[in-house]
Order: C-alpha cells, then sequence, then structure tokens
C-alpha cells in the first residue's frame, strides 16, 4: 500500500529516471519531465525509440544509465513492465512509481526485489506547487479516502 512517506522518499531522490517519455511534445509524460525539470531534478528520459527529449540525451533502457538514478517514474504501458523492473533492478534502483496501478506479478517482483513501489497515483498531486485539476484530484481522494496516509512512527518503549 502506498503511503505519503514513501511518496515523500521519492520525491527526496534526485536523480530520477522517467521511463517511457514520449516523442510527442504534447504527451502527459513530456509535461511530467519537464515539470521535474522546472523542479531541478536530474530528471533522465528513457524511451528506446528516440535519442533526444526536449534536448537531453535519452536511454534505451534505465539499466544503461550513468551514473545510475536512485529512482524510476514508470509512464508506460502494461506491456513490458516486468522487463522494465528488471531493468531497474540491474540498476539497483530502489524507488519505483508507476503512474498505471501494477499487476499482481509486477508488485511481486518489486518485493522480491526490496523495491519501494508507488501505485497508481499521478505525480503532479504531489508537487508542491500543485494547483487546478491535481490538486482537485487530491481533494477528491482524500474525501473518498483513497489518498495516501502518513505511517505512523513508533513510539519508543518506555
Amino acid at each position: 500500500m502506498t503511503t505519503q512517506n514513501m511518496i515523500d522518499e521519492f520525491l527526496h531522490q534526485r536523480r530520477i529516471a522517467i521511463v517511457g517519455v514520449s516523442r510527442d511534445p504534447c504527451d502527459y509524460s513530456r509535461t511530467v519531465f519537464r515539470k521535474f525539470l522546472e523542479l531541478e531534478y536530474d530528471a533522465v528520459p528513457v524511451n528506446p525509440n528516440t535519442f533526444e527529449v526536449d534536448g537531453a540525451g535519452c536511454w534505451a533502457s534505465v539499466d544503461m544509465i550513468h551514473p545510475a538514478p536512485t529512482a524510476a517514474l514508470l509512464l508506460t504501458s502494461h506491456d513490458g513492465t516486468l522487463e522494465e523492473l528488471a531493468a531497474c533492478a540491474e540498476a539497483g534502483i530502489e524507488h519505483i512509481w508507476s503512474r498505471k496501478h501494477l499487476d499482481k506479478a509486477s508488485l511481486e517482483f518489486c518485493e522480491q526485489n526490496g523495491m519501494s513501489v508507488i501505485d497508481g497515483y499521478c505525480p503532479f498531486m504531489f508537487f508542491p506547487d500543485s494547483a487546478g485539476v491535481h490538486k482537485l484530484h487530491g481533494m477528491v481522494l482524500k474525501v473518498i479516502g483513497s489518498y495516501p496516509g502518513k505511517e505512523e512512527e513508533p513510539t519508543a518503549a518506555v
């Protein structure tokens, strides 16, 4: 289950692979990529079908990136998700955020490989300057009880 602590930890990472960045400059994935850059992340685009995205060198696979990122945002279709996760594991990436909900096999793979997984939330809801539809989306999730909560800190034994 995704918690706010997991989201905070993911966003604390500074070098993040954005997997599935589209060649289409108007695509959602490009908007997310640009937002990470705007927020001064070292966002690394990943798409095997292009060499460049918005002036940044684009990698064919996460496990080819040097130096390796510490987190990966998956914006891909469900086809090939396990392969993308295997590349993340090979690269030593411990923080995964999948915009689309992962299937059971993908979640099990992440658990077996010690990966923290944010499953199915839009990153825009959690950026510090989110507004408009993104803020509304977060408010709706809070009202219906689907917004990630904070983990309880363990209390010290007396």
